[in-house]
């Protein structure tokens, strides 16, 4: 196939999956994407970004967050795009056409987009080939063998490349899960490297369609150009600020992967030596049964870990091999039961909300404790899954110093607070709600999550706040007292003035926060 013929399949596609393989135990594992199963928790999206286009100042936030979360050396030198898919071939337009080397195996859109850009493409297996090119192309971490090349070898062929106006890029979608010292990230303002992130594969969130270009400024503005304004949509905005910002969740999710190999009872096993061999991966997805695909092929000489066996294609097996099929069942539950530890952690989540949403988060969250914290008259109706004695009432008023005629929220809420998150067991999530969802509910949550998690440090908790709800402005009374209660020597107010007021909004978006345990 010549690359320009057309987008080249490299997977994805389940429904021609299940037509070439009829008969295949289901659910199908997809592993020709490298798409995170279990994806970033979902949430409810303001309705403006849906209705309004997206604002300049969510994009600066966005690469504001993915500056620091991809470790760049400042939000200037990251531009957003709606996939890296669209970014390659724009990436590779940044040199003149010449000669393009991609280290391979790994990805065919890489080759077929430097074509697009007017380069005359070839694949090369040698590492020290990539100095002759005038565009280099690495996958690191790459798909489908783990390679990993050093970044001091990396540097070295950069600095090659800039002297003759060269190009190096380095895809690192990968590198989420991987050794993030060999990243480049830190290196582009250097000039000449072009680093590509992915948002949707480690989040699992492919469909947003939302990735990253990491290069010296002047690059960056001359993309940022190519694409013009309201590149991202607002949902990917909205998913993405809140989602990098998690530092929490992606130290989990990456523990969590972790736990699933050891669980699984053995390391996965390189697949580079399978691969060097053009032949045996393209035999992967011709129909016809087990035998012809890479695993049957390779497995006499290198047998693959228990949970990556084909458990298709039973009949024909010979019946000694039956105990393989059965070991691979046994490594798909391991990782189920590893997942399954993994997602108990939702529970001890505190879900912020409304007054108006209220029975919307109770029901969609599963909760079975709730704390009110509005004005004296203001009625809440209490759903009905929670208990009376799991539900705390607090009246006050949203003030932060005494007014004739309010409530100001005092040592006494506070207590009251606290010995209520206490008696909490964490089994079913806790639903925290104001009048707006913004003030006091966002203090409240940050001082509960504050109190159950002691070690926890207090500016990482407010600044995962912020990025979970762009709206909160915690009431600081509330927070002053319980810095107090929880003896925190000033450091929760410092920390919550460190993220200041929140944006301006009616009414705040539900948001979950998550424990740290």
């Amino acid at each position: 196939m010549k690359l320009l013929d057309g987008a080249v399949d490299h997977g994805g596609s389940l429904g021609r999956a299940r037509v070439l393989f009829p008969n295949a135990v289901l659910p199908f594992v997809d592993l020709s994407t490298g798409i995170n199963p279990h994806s970033y928790p979902l949430f409810d999206l303001p309705a403006t970004s849906l209705s309004r286009l997206p604002e300049a100042a969510r994009g600066r936030e966005l690469t504001a967050i993915a500056a620091g979360t991809y470790g760049a050396p400042s939000p200037a030198h990251v531009v957003a795009a709606p996939g890296t898919q669209i970014l390659l071939p724009r990436v590779a337009a940044q040199v003149r056409p010449g000669k393009a080397l991609v280290l391979g195996p790994t990805y065919a859109e890489h080759a077929r987009a430097a074509a697009i850009a007017g380069h005359r493409v070839s694949e090369v297996s040698d590492f020290a080939t990539l100095a002759e090119a005038d565009l280099a192309i690495i996958v690191n971490p790459n798909n489908p063998d783990g390679r990993i090349i050093e970044r001091d070898r990396l540097l070295a062929l950069a600095a090659q490349l800039r002297a003759k106006g060269g190009l190096l890029v380095i895809d690192e979608a990968f590198m989420d899960v991987g050794p993030r010292g060999h990243s480049l990230a830190g290196d582009v303002e250097q000039g000449g490297i072009v680093v590509l992130r992915s948002f949707g594969k480690f989040f699992g969130l492919a469909g947003l369609r939302l990735g990253f270009a990491l290069s010296d400024v002047p690059t960056v503005e001359l993309l940022e150009t190519q694409f013009g304004p309201w590149a991202v949509a607002g949902p990917a905005l909205e998913y993405g600020i809140r989602a990098l910002a998690d530092i929490r969740w992606q130290a989990d999710m990456r523990a969590s992967l972790m736990e699933g190999i050891r669980a699984a009872g053995r390391p996965v096993r390189p697949l580079r030596r399978c691969c060097r061999r053009r032949h045996h991966a393209v035999s992967l997805f011709q129909p016809g049964g087990c035998r012809r695909t890479v695993f049957g092929t390779w497995r006499a000489r290198h047998p693959a870990p228990a949970f990556l066996r084909p458990a298709a294609c039973p009949a024909r097996r010979p019946a000694g091999k039956r105990g393989r099929v059965a070991a691979a069942r046994i490594g798909s539950c391991r990782l189920g039961d590893a997942a399954r530890r993994w997602r108990q952690g939702d529970r001890a989540m505190i879900h912020v909300c409304s007054l108006a949403k209220i029975e919307e988060t109770v029901a969609r969250t599963g909760a079975d404790r709730m704390l009110s914290l509005l004005t004296a008259g203001t009625e809440v109706v209490r759903p009905s899954s929670i208990s009376r004695e799991n539900h705390l009432h607090l009246v006050m008023h949203d003030i932060a110093v005494a007014q004739d005629g309010m409530t100001m929220p005092g040592e006494e809420h506070v207590r009251s607070l606290l010995d209520f998150a206490r008696r909490w067991d964490r089994a079913k999530p806790i639903v925290v709600h104001c009048y707006a969802g913004i003030s006091r509910s966002t203090a409240s949550a940050y001082v509960i999550a504050a109190a159950l998690a002691p070690k926890r440090d207090e500016a990482e908790l407010a600044r995962t706040l912020r990025a979970l709800s762009p709206s909160a402005t915690p009431n600081p009374r509330l927070i002053a007292v319980a810095d107090v209660l929880l003896g925190r020597n000033g450091r929760m107010i410092e920390a919550i003035e460190s993220i200041g007021r929140g944006a301006d909004a009616f009414e705040g978006t539900p948001f979950a926060l998550k424990i740290d345990v």
